[in-house]
């Protein structure tokens, strides 16, 4: 979430709905993610209610974002060995 923003909206809780939209998944490859060890694990509030922090969603996003950047920096060095 841009720095812009109040402070008060990066501390939200997401249901599961909400955080497919958010970052464009299924609800169901959420869950296996989560279940994978690739998602941050939800907060269980209430008995019946579990949610995620906006917090770790952006964290998240940031880190799938800083990872793409680095295979596409990988890749470019190795096609830059190749063409010498």
């Amino acid at each position: 979430m841009p720095s812009y923003l109040p402070r008060y909206r990066r501390n939200r809780f997401f249901r599961i709905q909400e955080v497919a939209d958010t970052i464009g998944l299924s609800t169901r490859t959420i869950q296996r993610l989560v279940k994978r060890g690739e998602f941050p694990p939800p907060l269980q509030i209430s008995e019946r209610i579990i949610v995620w922090t906006e917090a770790s969603i952006d964290l998240w996003m940031s880190d799938c974002e800083k990872a793409a950047h680095e295979r596409r920096v990988a890749e470019m060095k190795e096609i830059r060995t190749r063409r010498k």
